[in-house]
């Protein structure tokens, strides 16, 4: 029977991918769950094990910084997947992945990716498909650093964070110290900046969570 497009959300790359390579990562993958704090993936530079796709729960991205300190740079919740880049270009990983929450994924470990694209070379096309999201989630999260002020950084990544929710205006595993650390910015600034979209009725808040209201962020960005 083939497996469900929608097994990790409606929309996303999974759901685009055919038919032949969604049943081949379920049938050839490994589920696999991490506790809050548990890394799914070894050092940076090591080598790279397979890639991962979210079925439930948030991970921290996180790099190194000059110092070689390890920083939060995004986060990954259902329906995202990474690891394929270093895979198919032979080099190790770029980044460590680590559980915010208690959460699990669909572990495909590299030989399986590497025996699919082998076997059926026009899979390499989904794959880079994946590639050009990943780059796009990157590349936009280093525009938003480079807003005027913290408010609106902090305004650009959780309107970012929601449009990549796969329950759009949902809640978001998000503590203020999360979101301090992924923007580089002091706890008490992230604390002002979330107060003030609050009170505009932009976001809510919760214990360790979030929720954006997308029409009202994006309006609260325009005017100010």
């Amino acid at each position: 029977m083939p497996v469900d497009p929608a097994l990790f959300g409606d929309s996303g790359w999974f759901a685009a991918c055919p038919e032949s390579l969604r049943d081949a990562l379920v049938a050839r993958g490994q589920w696999r769950k991490y506790a809050p704090g548990e890394r799914a993936t070894g050092d940076v530079e090591a080598p790279q094990t397979g890639m991962f796709g979210v079925y439930q729960g948030t991970f921290d991205i996180k790099t190194p910084r000059a110092d070689g300190e390890l920083v939060t740079f995004h986060s990954l919740s259902r329906g995202h997947w990474i690891g394929e880049i270093s895979i198919l270009s032979e080099q190790n990983q770029l980044a460590v992945m680590e559980a915010r929450v208690a959460s699990e994924v669909l572990f495909v470990p590299a030989p399986v990716v590497l025996d699919i694209v082998t076997r059926t070379p026009a899979h390499y096309r989904d794959f880079y498909r994946l590639t050009r999201r990943n780059m796009n989630i990157a590349i936009e999260a280093l525009i938003g650093l480079v807003a005027s002020d913290a408010d609106h950084k902090i305004a650009f990544r959780l309107l970012q964070l929601d449009r990549m929710n796969c329950v759009p205006g949902g809640w978001l595993d998000m503590s203020q110290n999360d979101l301090a650390e992924m923007l580089g910015l002091s706890i008490a600034s992230v604390r002002r900046g979330l107060t003030e979209l609050a009170r505009a009725n932009a976001i809510e808040l919760g214990y360790a969570r979030m929720r954006v209201h997308r029409a009202k962020l994006a309006s609260w960005i325009e005017t100010h």
